[in-house]
C-alpha cells in the first residue's frame, strides 16, 4: 500500500527529472545557437574571397583593354 510520503517522494523525484530535462533542453538550444558561427563563418569568408577575386579580375581586365 502506498503512503502519502511515498507519493510525495515520487512526485518530488518526477519534478526533479522534469527540471533536469528542461535544463538539458535549454543547454542544447544554447549550444545550437553558439554553433552556427563555426559553420557559416568559413562559408561566408570563402564567398567573399571568391567575389573579391572575381571583381578584381574584372576590374583588371577592364583597365587593360
Amino acid at each position: 500500500m502506498m503512503r502519502v510520503s511515498d507519493f510525495a517522494f515520487e512526485n518530488g523525484e518526477r519534478q526533479l527529472r522534469m527540471d533536469q530535462m528542461r535544463a538539458d533542453i535549454r543547454l542544447k538550444s544554447t549550444q545550437a545557437a553558439a554553433e552556427w558561427p563555426k559553420v557559416f563563418t568559413p562559408i561566408l569568408v570563402a564567398v567573399f574571397t571568391g567575389t573579391a577575386a572575381i571583381f578584381t579580375f574584372c576590374g583588371y581586365s577592364l583597365g587593360h583593354h
